[in-house]
């Protein structure tokens, strides 16, 4: 190289942050300094220039890795995995994520090193690549959890629910859940301990396991009781889900008690949903309950990305 591989490495991340800017990417402020002049003037021109500047990519990332400089490794991988275009081919994709691979055991707890494991494990999923992505995602999650911050944990085990929903492991969302209710436990954190609750609940149903949907559930509603200020849809929410499990397992009284305890929360609040409600009270002992349990669940999921 002409340059050192240090000089040679921000010479290429001001590049980098600079198209990404153009493209609208949030930028830590941090790094706004180090932003270059534009390596291309176009949005249009950002992906020609993703594909043209391969070569230099990989080579920079290892030169930079070679010459004992991890974190700015980190770093461009971070900020060069959302640039990368579709049509960059499936070869070049992991031999960049071999540089990031290698970095793992480097830097162990590198808030910078989760953010470009995430942004691989995006770029892989997107291409179908989904074990890639899990793997990937696993990386980011082991960051968070060696350090052990709460907002960080979720996040990570967010980006990896996301994936395990788009192969159908349900069994490994629900890992992820479980995780999610131990990291509000150890953090004291009692709405987050009420929400994983109800949602590992629903999980529950949604994997046709009644008899354990029914036991989180009925904690989750504990938890509920303890929390003041929590919106009476949500809580009411717990409630029918409580009440659909305790129906599967063949307790229509006490599934139609819990109906009714939701239908008080909204009747006042959400005429629409009052009338779901007022249905399932009115179901039937002999028929099933008529309520989309996938679709709260999937409500569920969205509600973490806000």
């Amino acid at each position: 190289m002409s340059e050192e591989p240090r000089d040679e490495g921000t010479a290429l991340l001001r590049d980098v942050l600079h198209a990404r800017r153009l493209l609208g990417h949030h930028i830590e402020a941090a790094h706004l300094p180090l932003v270059g002049t534009p390596p291309t003037d176009d949005v249009d021109g950002v992906a020609l220039w993703s594909l043209a500047h391969q070569d230099r990519v990989l080579s920079v990332v290892r030169s930079v890795i070679s010459a004992g400089e991890p974190e700015l490794a980190a770093l461009l991988l971070s900020q060069v995995w959302p640039l990368v275009p579709a049509k960059v081919d499936e070869t070049w994709c992991r031999r960049l994520r071999d540089c990031g691979t290698g970095l793992a055991g480097v830097l162990p707890d590198s808030v910078v090193l989760s953010e470009a494991f995430r942004a691989s494990a995006a770029v892989f999923a997107e291409r179908g690549l989904y074990r890639v992505a899990e793997i990937e995602g696993m990386r980011d999650l082991a960051i968070w959890r060696k350090r052990d911050e709460r907002d960080g944990l979720v996040a990570a085990l967010t980006a990896l629910v996301r994936t395990y929903r788009a192969r159908d492991r349900l069994h490994m969302v629900m890992e992820c859940a479980s995780e999610w209710l131990h990291v509000y436990l150890r953090h004291k954190d009692p709405v987050g301990v009420a929400w994983a609750l109800g949602y590992i609940g629903a999980l529950m149903l949604e994997g046709d396991r009644a008899e354990s949907a029914v036991d989180y559930l009925a904690r989750a509603d504990t938890a509920y009781e303890t929390l003041s200020g929590t919106p009476p849809r949500q809580r009411a929410e717990a409630m029918v889900l409580w009440g659909i499990a305790l129906w599967r397992t063949g307790a229509r009284s006490r599934a139609r008690s819990q109906f009714s305890r939701a239908l008080t929360l909204v009747v006042d609040v959400d005429e629409k949903a009052a009338g779901r409600v007022r249905a399932l009270v009115s179901t039937p002992a002999a028929e099933p309950v008529s309520w989309s349990v996938s679709e709260v669940v999937h409500h569920r999921e969205r509600d973490l990305d806000q």
